[in-house]
């Protein structure tokens, strides 16, 4: 079995270019050059042997839908006279239109890629074609899978309708004829396992996978929205975007009833992919408009902004072109960002690099360029290393039993004063979708972070040197990532005085088995000794082995284990069946309890009570009026 990703990675990382760095290394050991290179030697097309078409690969845990047929491209072109193409011009967010399976999540994501050239090359490889020259039924696809850049090579099999012969999942409707969308989305499903695993999941995952990125979720509480909520929250979205983070939004799902479509023409339970905001004046008065993207490619909204609104009448000619407005029910729409507020439940960013973070937006965000450094560990919860010590509700000593990781953290801010280090700290949870069980569910545990400070730096110093863990006694508590949540990974930023930090990952139960990447992201570089495993053996057994799930890359996944419930934001079936459950922390005793929340958002910061945020001034009309920033676009 082959390692799945080198340990004590180091990558040097930037604005635009950090996602770039890592080299890409073939999933499954398939090299896509060679094998494309037999195929065209021996004249034959390409059947991919490890993810072959057949109906264990659509579904695993329940009997899929009959009535269906795996077919290639030009097959399912001829019986109209089409030829089939790759790419038809140039992609866009309107060539992807979801399918038979609940998986808007995922199709958003894509959508959201379509507006990042780069990215999307790197995502998606040029000079690949479904007919003509150089056609042989083999394709690939690049994925950024907890750490690693993977090539994923596909067959261009796809289900079918017998009875029309259309797509059963991600289609081109307006071009039936393309298929880069379903064979990306093939490719996905390979990673998974089936088709069916698929099912249900948060956008920021699909973006995390298609870029190696951050991210962070805003939590829409109708509580929460006052004025100053809403000015920060509109510049956060308006540098963020600068920045080319990935954005989408979510409506909270009825639990009885599946994707309610309500009259104002938005899905319940529903994934959007924001494709653009912009700041116009009309009357005299500021106006700001933010454009979504239902991934069924129609439905929209009805209500103010949208497609046939009175609104529309009263901008100019110029105005509507620079908006791009079309009145056209492809599933893009327009509306007021006082709308958006009111009626999603929350917006979720995957930032691609660590300063397009809300807390550095807010806090007199630096336009000089930033070189960040990331290091990032692979390790694991386990029975064997005595590593699985829960939360330690109730002073349960275990605790202390989980990885430790210790950073040195010093202050490299040359134009402040406040001698202080920042520090971005990303928990992933690994190979959730591939351990799906025979029943749907998925495979999240619980997880939290925390982070001490060690008192005294001798300690720290001794600690790594000798690769002892430290006691309570020695740290403090300054920190964590939020309540414990069944979430595939959490992630906060923190400003914290120079010195040496413990970085504590768990689940909130005690025994639980699980791997996770941990990255840790800082302004100034880390050298080796100030940031390790603090056990010898653990140190030694990771940078060796990297264990996956069983038959991770040898056969499609096929698990009988028991694993947690769905944590919030997810779409698809599973939606309306479960409550989301948090773990909630009680920072005095550390204390703590269950509670549900319905598909309520976990929310990394509070936009209204944070202290920087209220100490500045957004100036709206800084932004040129009657014109789309250009700062505000995907594009």
């Amino acid at each position: 079995m082959e390692n799945f990703s080198k340990i004590d990675i180091k990558n040097k990382i930037s604005r635009n270019s950090y996602f770039y760095d890592n080299k890409i290394q073939y999933f499954k050991s398939q090299n896509y050059l060679k094998l494309r290179s037999e195929c065209l030697k021996n004249s034959i097309l390409f059947t991919d042997p490890l993810f072959e078409p057949n109906s264990k690969n659509l579904y695993v845990s329940r009997r899929g839908p009959q009535g269906i047929k795996w077919k290639r491209p030009f097959e399912i072109c001829k019986s109209n006279g089409q030829i089939p193409k790759f790419i038809e011009n140039t992609a866009n967010a309107n060539d992807l239109d979801q399918g038979y399976i609940g998986n808007c999540w995922f199709i958003a994501g894509c959508a959201a890629i379509t507006f990042m050239p780069e990215l999307f090359d790197k995502v998606v490889p040029k000079n690949q074609v479904c007919n003509g020259d150089g056609y042989c039924g083999i394709f690939h696809f690049r994925f950024w899978l907890y750490g690693i850049w993977y090539d994923v090579v596909v067959d261009d099999y796809l289900p079918v309708w017998e009875h029309n012969n259309q797509l059963v999942f991600c289609s081109n409707k307006e071009e039936p004829n393309e298929f880069w969308a379903a064979l990306l989305e093939k490719a996905y499903a390979k990673i998974c396992g089936s088709y069916e695993n698929l099912e249900g999941g948060f956008t920021t995952d699909a973006l995390i996978d298609m870029s190696g990125g951050l991210e962070e979720s805003f939590s829409l509480d109708k509580g929460s929205l006052n004025q100053k909520y809403k000015d920060n929250l509109w510049k956060i979205l308006v540098k963020s975007r600068e920045l080319k983070s990935m954005n989408a939004a979510y409506l909270e799902p009825d639990p009885r009833v599946y994707e309610e479509k309500l009259p104002n023409g938005l899905v319940k339970g529903h994934a959007y992919t924001i494709s653009k905001i912009a700041l116009i004046e009309q009357n005299g008065k500021d106006v700001r408009l933010i454009r979504l993207r239902n991934p069924w490619g129609r439905i929209e909204w009805k209500g103010a902004w949208s497609d046939h609104s009175k609104e529309w009448n009263f901008l100019d000619k110029d105005l509507k072109n620079a908006l791009e407005f079309k009145q056209e029910n492809e599933g893009e729409f327009w509306m007021g960002f006082d709308d958006f507020l009111y009626f999603f439940d929350s917006i979720q960013f995957c930032h691609l690099t660590p300063e397009s973070f809300s807390d550095e937006i807010l806090n007199d965000f630096r336009n000089d360029k930033i070189s960040w450094k990331m290091i990032s560990y692979h390790d694991e919860w386990s029975l064997k290393k005595r590593s699985a010590g829960g939360s330690g509700n109730g002073g349960d000593r275990r605790f202390w039993t989980n990885p430790q990781f210790l950073i040195k953290l010093v202050d490299v801010d040359q134009e402040d004063n406040d001698n202080m280090a920042t520090c971005i700290i990303a928990l992933m949870q690994k190979y959730t979708r591939e351990k799906r069980s025979l029943n749907g569910q998925s495979a999240e545990e619980f997880i939290q972070f925390r982070i001490f400070r060690v008192l005294n730096d001798s300690d720290a110093e001794k600690s790594m040197k000798l690769g002892e863990k430290l006691s309570d006694f020695q740290l403090q508590k300054v920190g964590n990532s939020g309540d414990y949540i069944n979430k595939r990974e959490v992630t906060k930023r923190f400003k914290l005085s120079p010195g040496y930090y413990i970085i504590i990952p768990s689940t909130f139960e005690a025994n639980r088995e699980g791997q996770f990447l941990l990255r840790i992201f800082t302004e100034k570089l880390i050298d080796d000794r100030n940031l390790n495993i603090l056990e010898k053996e653990n140190k030694i057994t990771i940078q060796v082995n990297d264990k996956k799930p069983s038959n991770y890359f040898e056969n499609p996944i096929n698990l009988n284990t028991e694993f947690n419930s769905w944590s919030s934001l997810i779409s698809g079936p599973e939606m309306n069946r479960r409550n989301v459950t948090v773990v909630r922390s009680n920072p005095e005793n550390e204390q703590f309890s269950l509670t549900n929340n319905l598909m309520r958002p976990f929310m990394h910061m509070n936009l209204d009570d944070h202290d920087n945020i209220t100490k500045k001034n957004y100036d709206t009309k800084s932004i040129n009026k009657k014109k789309v920033q250009n700062a505000c676009s995907l594009m």
